[in-house]
């Protein structure tokens, strides 16, 4: 909040309960004293009626006023962060010692006849004990609005800023996709160029569509399996190019399970996880099974050792984790079995 809105919102919103708790301080001072000079006469006691309400309301907009710029300057130096109960005892410390000095400067300016040789009179004693009792009422009321809104901004900002950590972390993490993707699929087609050129020349032009589709969701943070298992579809086609009857996928989804959510190339993770750690022939394929229940999606591969260990970007399966961790949502499992490699990733309900 800058200075001029502060101070329009003090004048709008503060500034008439000052005005008002002045009145009320004024009426409990012209009680105070009519109590303790019942024979005054009428037309000085209206006067002097009149000036305790005139002071009254000057004091406690001055005081008031006080107060909340003395807040200001506090709240501007000590965040949340420092310690609650520090913030509040000092905040209301130093607007108490703000209020009480103001009290008495006022005092000796506004009501210099009731000052003798250095000391007060019994009324205004009275009087400044009911001004104190008043004031301090009012600025714990003040306070305590402007710490609530001081407390309720900073987490409403603590949120807004762990939101769009979130989201940046999950952009990046998003970003992965597509090198690791291209990864996995120009290690393909180096392999399909040196047995069918025509094959090659097909890979491509599939490779460009699947691509197209990844481009069109990849910026979405939830998307339906049935879109899943559509580019699931294209990519395993992409595949059939080079291993052919070596890649057998077996796909049983429940209809139910086709609206479910789950994070954009959830499936073409799994399966590029699944032809990379692999020896595929024909002789021997590559079985892999999906399937859906309605909260789960499973996605298992029978296991074919190979020779030697591929490279690996470390970014697949890692990367599923980080996403659902950044959505707050169950936690994929993997099962890693002599014969057989399990995936059981969560279907998120709208």
């Amino acid at each position: 909040m800058s200075k001029i809105q502060f101070v329009e919102a003090l004048v709008k919103k503060v500034l008439p309960i000052f005005i008002g708790a002045g009145i009320l301080l004024g009426i409990l001072q012209n009680i105070n004293y009519f109590v303790a000079n019942e024979n005054m006469n009428y037309e000085n006691s209206m006067g002097q009626g009149l000036q305790f309400f005139l002071y009254s309301i000057s004091y406690t907009v001055i005081i008031g006023m006080a107060v909340a710029l003395t807040y200001e300057w506090i709240r501007k130096r000590l965040a949340w962060e420092d310690g609650i109960a520090r913030k509040i005892i000092i905040e209301y410390l130093s607007s108490l010692v703000v209020a009480l000095s103001v009290m008495t400067a006022l005092s000796y300016v506004l009501v210099p006849q009731y000052c003798v040789e250095g000391t007060f009179s019994m009324e205004l004693k009275a009087n400044l004990i009911i001004t104190f009792v008043m004031d301090t009422v009012i600025m714990l009321f003040i306070n305590s609005i402007m710490i609530f809104k001081d407390w309720r901004a900073a987490l409403m900002e603590k949120n807004k800023l762990e939101k769009e950590n979130i989201q940046m972390q999950f952009q990046m993490l998003k970003n992965q996709l597509n090198p690791h993707f291209l990864f996995n699929s120009l290690n393909t087609l180096s392999s399909l160029v040196h047995i069918d050129a025509d094959k090659a020349d097909a890979f491509i032009q599939e490779f460009a569509g699947i691509f197209r589709k990844i481009l069109e969701i990849r910026e979405k943070t939830l998307v339906s399996l049935k879109e899943e298992l559509n580019l699931a579809d294209s990519w395993l086609f992409l595949q059939k190019y080079r291993f052919e009857e070596g890649l057998i996928p077996e796909i049983s989804v429940s209809r139910e399970s086709m609206q479910h959510k789950v994070p954009p190339l959830t499936l073409q993770l799994l399966l590029e996880n699944a032809v990379k750690h692999n020896a595929i022939h024909a002789s021997n394929p590559l079985r892999i099974e999906i399937s859906a229940n309605g909260e789960w999606l499973h996605v298992t591969n029978n296991r074919i050792h190979k020779g030697h260990k591929e490279a690996s970007t470390g970014i697949g399966l890692k990367n599923l984790v980080s996403r659902y961790e950044l959505l707050g949502d169950r936690i994929p499992q993997f099962i890693t079995r002599e014969d057989s490699f399990e995936a059981h990733i969560p279907l998120i309900k709208d």
